[in-house]
């Protein structure tokens, strides 16, 4: 233990000595504040030697911050307490973060703790850490309180940033960048630039280096039928990421973890969270709001273009079926927060599972994905892309072997299901059978690897479905996939209230292989594949 360490100890137990009168005061501080009790202390012995070995044994267990800022918010006005902090602040710090050196936290430490306008760091940090939007979060509202001295305030600011939330999303750097952005003290910002600069220079988060012009958000949801439950019960998870593209082009994904997840459903699982539909489109509704916050969040603290949110459904194809962008979110443009339907907010997808699960699948996906992409940059005309895309008229007298067979052995790269399936089925009016139709229709999307599917859920009369269908499967959109999805989106707002207008019915499978790759990670972590019972 180094001299510092042994003054450090010494003055903070001086200064909970003078603070707190008894071993009774102090124990009912620490147990209200932090949730702490003295059991694990010999109390047989002087209340000095009780304090030094609380700190000791904090000290060992990385709590000595904790104990401090919980000891200055049971006694804010307390003159050793307060001095204590202003005298050791930056060695309070200088261990937090592995890639910060303590000369760099020390300077960082000095440069803000003059900087008094708290309600500034306020807004900064709620911008910054991903769990922060409730304002009775008590960890801010200390930040409020006028009795705290400021050096507590800033312990309080930079143990969340540093510790709690330590790199990997790299929060400080944000910090720093938004509370640069947000100050009118023009000293302050040339401190703050000339830290971040430093900080560049050693290559410690070089995604900062460049600047990043957009964001793009993914809501990605996996939902599996449970072999557990014999009524129908899905296993789900889901995950927000964000695509970040730099100046040089450079485009990153990094994953946030969402903080709070829905629990209020029965049948949960260990292994995952059980739903059934209608749960899951409940669900939805507070798992976008999440998603669309944080991004928000994001473009703003990063001072870049949000271009919108997309909402994946990852599903076995036996669930192709179920109208997932017709469930509804908040519409946040409404005084009354009324809701809408997901898919005209947002783009919204169906994926498959199935070739997550398979590789076998997955794999011809790929191969035959990446003669279409050869095909695409070649610049065909549309005849030549009309040929590669699979029209299916009626599904009603359809032979779905045959179609299987035909998608198998060809290298169609969409296929246009142009009949509408209720009325195309009308013959086959028994539920079972509508469903069997429907699984073995898109079975055979699957088999037959086929990326891209357009089909209508319902009938209309308000406009040529088929060109509908057209005007999105063209040489731009199916070299830009993201373009595809937003032309998606657009149809489906445009026909917002209209029952007749075909693009109120669209739905869209589309299983780009690059982007199933991206999604294996999360898909291998997720308790969907551990259920097998």
């Amino acid at each position: 233990m180094t001299r510092d360490n042994n003054q450090l100890q010494n003055s903070l137990c001086e200064a909970l000595v003078h603070a707190y009168k008894d071993k009774k005061e102090l124990e009912r501080t620490l147990k209200t504040q932090l949730n702490w009790d003295l059991n694990d202390i010999d109390t047989t012995q002087s209340y000095r030697g009780i304090v030094q070995d609380l700190i000791e044994r904090r000290e060992r267990r990385g709590e000595l911050r904790q104990l401090v800022i919980g000891a200055s918010k049971g006694n804010p006005g307390n003159p050793s307490l307060r001095k204590f902090v202003q005298d050791f602040l930056p060695n309070l710090l200088i261990d937090i973060d592995d890639k910060l050196t303590p000369g760099l936290v020390i300077l960082l430490t000095n440069y803000l703790r003059h900087f008094l306008e708290f309600h500034i760091v306020n807004y900064c940090c709620r911008l910054v850490i991903p769990d922060s939007l409730n304002y009775s979060d008590q960890r801010f509202i200390a930040l409020d309180d006028n009795r705290l001295a400021p050096d507590v305030k800033w312990l309080i600011v930079l143990n969340l940033l540093l510790k709690e939330y330590p790199d990997g999303i790299t929060y400080i750097i944000k910090f720093v960048i938004c509370l640069k952005r947000e100050v009118n003290q023009r000293t302050l910002q040339q401190n703050l630039d000339h830290w971040l600069e430093q900080i560049f220079q050693l290559g410690l988060y070089p995604i900062f280096c460049q600047e990043i012009l957009a964001i793009r958000g993914y809501l990605s949801i996996f939902v599996k039928p449970s072999s557990v439950y014999i009524e129908p019960a899905f296993l789900v998870n889901w995950f927000i990421s964000i695509e970040t593209t730099q100046q040089d082009g450079l485009i990153q994904t990094r994953l946030i973890s969402p903080q709070e997840v829905d629990l209020s459903a029965a049948n949960r699982s260990q292994l995952g969270v059980y739903y059934n539909l209608q749960e899951i489109e409940e669900s939805l509704f507070n798992w976008e709001h999440q998603a669309e916050t944080m991004l928000e969040n994001e473009a703003e603290q990063l001072g870049c273009s949000y271009e919108g949110l997309t909402i994946e459904f990852i599903l076995p194809y036996k669930y192709f079926s179920e109208p997932v962008e017709r469930w509804q979110v908040r519409d946040i443009l409404q005084w009354q927060e009324e809701s809408i339907s997901v898919g005209q907010k947002h783009r919204v997808v169906v994926r498959s599972l199935d070739r997550l699960q398979k590789y076998s699948l997955f794999s011809v996906l790929h191969d035959k994905w990446q003669n279409n992409k050869q095909f695409l940059q070649n610049n065909p005309p549309a005849q030549e892309i009309q040929a590669r895309i699979e029209q299916l008229n009626c599904l009603a007298s359809c032979n779905l072997d045959e179609l299987t067979q035909r998608l198998e052995s060809s290298e169609k790269i969409a296929l246009k299901i142009t009949c509408v399936m209720p009325k195309c089925t009308a013959v086959e009016s028994s539920t079972e059978a509508l469903d069997q139709k429907f699984g073995g229709l898109f079975e055979a999307l699957v088999k037959g690897s086929i990326p891209i599917a357009l089909w209508f859920r319902q009938s209309s009369s308000g406009g040529n479905v088929e060109s509908t269908m057209d005007q999105l499967l063209t040489l731009d959109r199916l070299t830009n996939l993201n373009e595809l999805l937003t032309g998606v989106r657009t149809l489906r707002n445009n026909a917002a209230g209209n029952h007749q207008d075909p693009g109120h019915h669209l739905a869209i499978l589309c299983d780009e292989p690059e982007r199933l790759q991206q999604l294996k990670p999360l898909f291998r972590g997720s308790p969907l594949r551990e259920v097998s019972t």
